[in-house]
């Protein structure tokens, strides 16, 4: 069901959006999943966010932790 999500992603709220490419980014990742995907959409989730007005220091550097800490190899 995350994939139906993200297939869609622009239907979504900026908030929303993040919301779901980070979720998405884990779900990919803890699985073993594409681990290149997984980080792109990381990267999104953090553009996505930084992009809004209501993003807040923690939810950035939530996300900002998460790619340090998931690098593909």
């Amino acid at each position: 069901s995350l994939e139906q999500l993200a297939a869609d992603l622009d239907a979504h709220p900026p908030r929303g959006r993040a919301d779901i490419q980070l979720t998405l980014a884990r779900a990919l990742w803890d699985s073993g999943g594409d681990r290149v995907r997984a980080r792109a959409l990381g990267e999104g989730a953090l553009r996505t966010l930084t992009a809004t007005t209501t993003a807040s220091a923690a939810d950035v550097a939530e996300i900002k932790s998460w790619l340090a800490s998931h690098k593909p190899r």
